[in-house]
Order: structure tokens, then sequence, then C-alpha cells
């Protein structure tokens, strides 16, 4: 069904002679139209080739979670000095650690089930993106705490309030009173 295919870079280039393959569809043949384009697109289409390693970004001097470690992680920043991370204890089963970037540029994560690279920038190299991220985390925090038992239910009072009504009425009344035997 494919006419001609060609390689062209990273990706491949076919050409087909297949017309009106969605009758097929309409004539009930929904397998048929399927295993078709399978096969053609087959021909073309390559296997994905490994991911690119991911980049985590951070913050100079802003706490930053990496997670997925081994025991004996650490992380080497520019200058290549080796810092310690700090051990986060989680109810779940990966292993996380907190870790405080000192210098801004590129930080490679070593002990992990891969090697990842962290991009730590100064906040006044990006205020527009540092200030975004910020506002988001805030939001975030905030709509998290909205939603606590606490802050649902109002606040218990002390008592009744019409006692202390009563109350000022009554010394209100005898204040002008007073005041009009008096004059």
């Amino acid at each position: 069904a494919l006419g001609w295919w060609r390689s062209v870079g990273r990706g491949r280039i076919g050409v087909s002679v297949v017309q009106d393959s969605y009758t097929l569809v309409l004539a009930g043949q929904r397998a048929l139209h399927a295993q078709l384009w399978a096969q053609l697109l087959g021909a073309v289409a390559r296997p994905a080739g490994a991911p690119p390693p991911t980049v985590q970004e951070g913050w100079l001097q802003q706490r930053m979670i990496l997670c997925d470690l081994t025991a004996d992680a650490f992380v080497s920043a520019p200058d290549v000095s080796r810092q310690p991370l700090l051990a986060q204890r989680t109810g779940n089963a990966t292993r996380c650690a907190g870790y405080w970037p000192t210098a801004t540029g590129w930080h490679r994560l070593h002990g992990g089930p891969s090697p990842r690279w962290i991009y730590v920038r100064a906040p006044g190299d990006a205020p527009a993106l540092y200030r975004h991220q910020l506002r988001a985390y805030t939001l975030a925090l905030a709509a998290a705490g909205a939603s606590t038992p606490a802050t649902t239910r109002p606040a218990p009072q002390p008592g009744p309030r019409w006692p202390w009504l009563l109350l000022w009425l009554g010394v209100a009344t005898a204040t002008w009173w007073l005041e009009r035997r008096r004059g």
C-alpha cells in the first residue's frame, strides 16, 4: 500500500497510493482500516530515541526538592565542589532530599537512576519569572491552607451576647435618668 519512502535526516517521507480509505470505516471494516494505516505508518515511523536528560531548574539560595536518589547522592556545583544533600522524611517510598544551591550555573546530581542536571539562576537574572513562580507557589499554599477544617468552621463564641446588650441598655438608661433628675 505504500508506494515509496525515503530517509530524510532523522525521519522518513513516504508517498502512498491509497485513496478513500474512509469508506472501509463506513462499510463496517474498522479493523481493516486500522490495519492498513498501521502498516502504512509503521513503514515510515521510526522508534523514538532515548529521551534527553531532564533538567530541573532552581533559584539561588532557595530550597529545591530532589527525588529518586540513592543513599550516597550529592550535587557537584559549577566549581566542581561536592555539596551534600539534606535527606527529607516523606511517607512514600521514594527517597528525596533538600538542596540549597549556593552558586548559579549548571549543577550535576550524582546518585540517581540516571545523571541529572540542575540549572540554578539568581532571582535578579529573570525577575519576572521569579516573581511569577513565587506568586504561583504562594497561591497554591494559600489554596491548600484554605481547605483545612479549622478555617471552614466559624470560631466558637464564648457565650450569648444578649445579656451584655441588656446590661449596657440598663446602665445607659440609669445614667440618662440620673442626668435628667439632676438637671
